[in-house]
């Protein structure tokens, strides 16, 4: 039925994109968290098993949770504050995309003090991009387009 050179065709079109994003300079390696906040509830963030961990690894970026043998855990502001990311990657796990990760993470006023938060080095992202499928590559390409708009 030719599946086969579909399938190998749709995966090296995926790889390609994946290689184009890589091969980018994205500002170069800067500490980096992706987190989930919600006022009042503890900050989740994820460590090396996540696919976020990957997309970081892919945009230079250094996960500041990489110790972390798991891939969504519940952390402290102070832990995120101790390890001062410069660039957050906030994820909206709205439904329908009508979350407003930025404005939660401004109600968390304590992490306005990272250096991410003062330099205006926020990026979000639907949580869909970040799965483990083939919809995390379009995540990562919009990723790379924000890091490319944020301050160096």
């Amino acid at each position: 039925m030719g599946t086969a050179e579909q399938a190998e065709a749709a995966v090296g079109a995926l790889r390609a994109r994946i290689d184009t994003v890589v091969a980018a300079d994205h500002g170069g390696q800067r500490r980096a968290a992706t987190l989930i906040v919600t006022p009042g509830a503890p900050v989740a963030a994820y460590g090396n098993q996540s696919a976020q961990h990957a997309q970081m690894e892919a945009l230079g970026l250094v996960n500041i949770f990489a110790d972390e043998e798991h891939r969504y855990f519940e952390t402290s502001i102070e832990e995120v504050l101790d390890r001062d990311p410069e660039v957050i990657i906030l994820l909206d796990t709205s439904s329908d995309g009508s979350g407003d990760p930025a404005a939660d993470l401004a109600a968390e006023s304590r992490l306005g003090e990272t250096t991410a938060v003062r330099t205006g080095r926020i990026l979000v992202v639907p949580y869909s991009f970040t799965s483990q499928s083939p919809i995390a590559i379009q995540g990562l390409e919009d990723l790379a387009r924000q890091l490319a708009a944020v301050p160096a």
